[in-house]
């Protein structure tokens, strides 16, 4: 494990220790996802800040790191095929699906303007 603080370069970008570090622990394909408890508690981690390091690997590295939530299979890998890709994103597909759901029904609550 890195020196949280040391700079160092992924895919030509300038990367920090502790960002690589979590990098290292995720594996390439879906077969063994790494949990995120396992990856917090290996690198003191809270689980917002792992989710944020995640979040800089996918939108500034461009690394398709994809969250698996199946009994059986869950935890963080990068995906390595399409197929990999898509059933990391079912997930956040579901979500979305919700969260747009409870939008829709608070939205359309009312409420009488008093006076």
């Amino acid at each position: 494990m890195m020196n949280p603080n040391e700079i160092t370069e992924l895919n030509g970008t300038k990367i920090s220790g502790r960002l690589l570090s979590v990098y290292e622990m995720i594996p390439e394909g879906a077969a063994n996802p790494t949990p995120s408890k396992l990856i917090c508690a290996t690198l003191h981690v809270t689980p917002r800040h792992l989710a944020e390091m995640v979040n800089t690997l996918l939108y500034q590295y461009h690394i398709p790191v994809v969250a698996y939530r199946k009994k059986g299979k869950h935890g963080y890998a990068i995906a390595t095929n399409q197929q990999e890709l898509d059933d990391g994103c079912a997930p956040l597909e579901s979500t979305c699906h919700e969260l747009n759901q409870r939008i829709n029904t608070l939205k359309s609550f009312t409420f009488q303007e008093e006076g």
